[in-house]
C-alpha cells in the first residue's frame, strides 16, 4: 500500500470512518472463522414453519426447493440472541431484526427428497455449505437436510408466532433478504421545489453546479415518480423501498434483497440484479450487499444525501445520453426523458420517459415561479 494514499484516506473523515470499520470487521471475522476451522456441518434450529410442518417452496429455474430460516448453533448461538427470548416479548421490531439476521438455508431439489417429512419450527436439522464454508473465510451456499433422528430444540414454543413478522415480507414461511435496522427515517420532501433547492444548495452549491435548473427539475420528476420524494408507508422499513422480492426469484436475487425489497432511495436504485443502478452504487462504495453489514452500509449511504447526491452528480456525467443534456439549452423534458430511459429504466420505459418529461416541464415552471416569489 502506498503510504501517501493511506495518509490521504486517514485525513478524510468519511474515508477514515470506513477504514476503521473495515479494520474492526476484519478482526472480528478472523477470530470468528478461526474458531470454526475444519467444521463441515452444523446443527441448526428451524425458525420458520411455526409448528405446522408446512414450509414454503422456492422455485429456481425448473427445480423446487424448501427454504428455511435457521439458527446454526455453532455459528450463531453465541453471536445472536434467540428471537423467542422473553426479553423481546413486546418488542416486535427487535424480534423482527433478530429473526432476519439469521441465514436462509435451502433443501436439496424436492424431486430428490420425495417422501421426506418437512421439519417443523424448533426441529434441529443438519446444515452444511455446498459452496464455501468457514475454512475458506466465507459462508456461501447454505443447505439443510433432516437428521437421522428428530431432535427437539431448547426453545420457548409459547413465544409470539413468527408468521406475523414473516408476513410483512410477503415471502411465505421464510424471510427473503436480511432485515436492516436503521435508527433514522429517510427525509421526505413536501414539494419538488424543496427537493430541487436541496440539490441546488448541497455542499454550498458545489455538487450540482454544472447542472442547469431544467436538469434538476428532471431529477425531481423521476424522484417523484419513483418514491414520491422519499415517502414510505411501513413502520418497519422507514425509507422508500420497492420491487418486493418473491419466492420465485433466484437465490442470488433473494440474497441481495434488503428487508424483502430490491429498490431503495429517492430514485429507487435496484440492488438485486448485478449491473443494476443500485448494484453499481454498492460497487462504487464497495458495499457487499450479500452480507448483513454490507446491506446496512448500503441503506445508510442511500439515506445520506452527502453520499447520494455526490454519487448522482457523478453518475449523471457517466451516462453519455444523459451527460449531453446536462448543460446548455436542453429542456427539462429532454433531461427527464433521458434520465428515465437510460438511468431508471422502468418497465414500459418509452411511455414512462414521455410522461416524466411532461411532468418535468411542469416542475420546472413551478420552480421558476416559486423562486421568483421568494426573491420579491
Amino acid at each position: 500500500m502506498a503510504y501517501g494514499s493511506l495518509f490521504r484516506d486517514l485525513t478524510d473523515k468519511r474515508a477514515r470512518f470506513y477504514n476503521e470499520k473495515e479494520a474492526v470487521n476484519d478482526i472480528i471475522y478472523r477470530h470468528f472463522y478461526h474458531t470454526l476451522k475444519g467444521k463441515g456441518s452444523f446443527d441448526a434450529v428451524v425458525l420458520s414453519g411455526q409448528g405446522s410442518g408446512d414450509q414454503s417452496v422456492t422455485s429456481m429455474g425448473s427445480d423446487n426447493y424448501v427454504a428455511l430460516k435457521v439458527r446454526p448453533l455453532d455459528i450463531h448461538e453465541f453471536a445472536l440472541p434467540s428471537p423467542c427470548d422473553k426479553r423481546y416479548a413486546n418488542k416486535e421490531r427487535k424480534r423482527l431484526k433478530i429473526l432476519s439476521l439469521h441465514p436462509t438455508a435451502y433443501s436439496q431439489i424436492l424431486s430428490e427428497t420425495s417422501g421426506d417429512s418437512m421439519p417443523e419450527f424448533g426441529t434441529i436439522v443438519e446444515c452444511y455449505f455446498d459452496v464455501q464454508g468457514p475454512a475458506s473465510g466465507k459462508l456461501r451456499g447454505l443447505r439443510w437436510r433432516m437428521k437421522a433422528q428428530n431432535i427437539e430444540a431448547n426453545y420457548d414454543f409459547d413465544c409470539q408466532p413468527l408468521e406475523s413478522l414473516l408476513d410483512k415480507f410477503g415471502a411465505g414461511g421464510t424471510l427473503m433478504g436480511d432485515y436492516v435496522d436503521i435508527p433514522d427515517e429517510s427525509k421526505t420532501y413536501e414539494t419538488t421545489t424543496e427537493f430541487i433547492q436541496a440539490m441546488r444548495d448541497h455542499d454550498g452549491g458545489a455538487t450540482f453546479k454544472d447542472f442547469h435548473d431544467g436538469f434538476l427539475a428532471a431529477l425531481a420528476a423521476n424522484a417523484q415518480a419513483e418514491s414520491a420524494l422519499g415517502s414510505h408507508t411501513s413502520d418497519t422499513i422507514r425509507w422508500p423501498a420497492g420491487d418486493r422480492i418473491k419466492t420465485s426469484d433466484s437465490e442470488a436475487r433473494q440474497l441481495r434483497a434488503i428487508n424483502g425489497y430490491c429498490s431503495h432511495g429517492y430514485w429507487q436504485m435496484n440492488v438485486c440484479p448485478e449491473g443494476a443502478e443500485g448494484s453499481l452504487f454498492a460497487s462504487h462504495y464497495r458495499f457487499d450487499v450479500s452480507t448483513d453489514h454490507g446491506k446496512r452500509d448500503y441503506i445508510t449511504a442511500v439515506l445520506d444525501e452527502d453520499i447520494l447526491f455526490d454519487y448522482i452528480s457523478h453518475r449523471m456525467k457517466q451516462i453519455p445520453e444523459i451527460e449531453k443534456t446536462r448543460t446548455g439549452n436542453k429542456s427539462a423534458y429532454s433531461c427527464a426523458w433521458a434520465i428515465c430511459f437510460y438511468f431508471e429504466q422502468p418497465q414500459d420505459k418509452k411511455t414512462k420517459s414521455k410522461q416524466r418529461g411532461e411532468k418535468a416541464k411542469e416542475i420546472y415552471e413551478r420552480y421558476i415561479a416559486d423562486t421568483k416569489k421568494e426573491s420579491q
